[in-house]
């Protein structure tokens, strides 16, 4: 029964994708490989920009923001955004978190509270907190 290079895939119920390879020499002492990806795992609510810290003009405003945004299927390295473009982006639908990344694991991250853009008497506030902001506010987000 000499199957060599088949491979099987399925979904199961509990919303895996198991990948079975076969062949007539053991890949391992089992004889088969099997590989499980979560579906729902951190990887399946990918954000488009993960800010690690955040610096703030004299008026309250965030004036930068330091973050690795998100490049295909993985991050890029470290980036500044001002103000202007992060607003921009966020009108766009782009989806931010403040975060921040483990270390020697790539893309990988602690994540924070989501961020929001809240428009309120014409103004534009960047909160991490949307309620009612008096102004731009990254709680717990470390300044640079």
């Amino acid at each position: 029964n000499s199957k060599t290079g088949m491979v099987v895939s399925h979904f199961n119920d509990e919303k895996q994708l198991s990948i079975l390879l076969l062949g007539d020499r053991p890949l391992y002492s089992g004889g088969y490989l099997c590989v499980k990806i979560d579906k729902e795992g951190p990887m399946a609510k990918k954000f488009d920009g993960v800010i690690e810290a955040v610096r703030y003009n004299p008026n309250g405003q965030i004036a930068l923001v330091r973050a690795y945004v998100l490049r295909g299927v993985t991050y890029s390295d470290r980036v500044l955004l001002d103000r202007d473009t992060l607003v921009e982006r966020l009108k766009e639908g782009k989806r931010f978190t403040i975060g921040q990344r483990k270390e020697f694991l790539a893309s990988t991250f602690e994540l924070g509270k989501p961020v929001k853009l809240v428009s309120k008497n014409g103004k534009d506030y960047l909160t991490t907190d949307g309620d009612a902001p008096q102004r731009d506010d990254f709680e717990a987000t470390p300044a640079f």
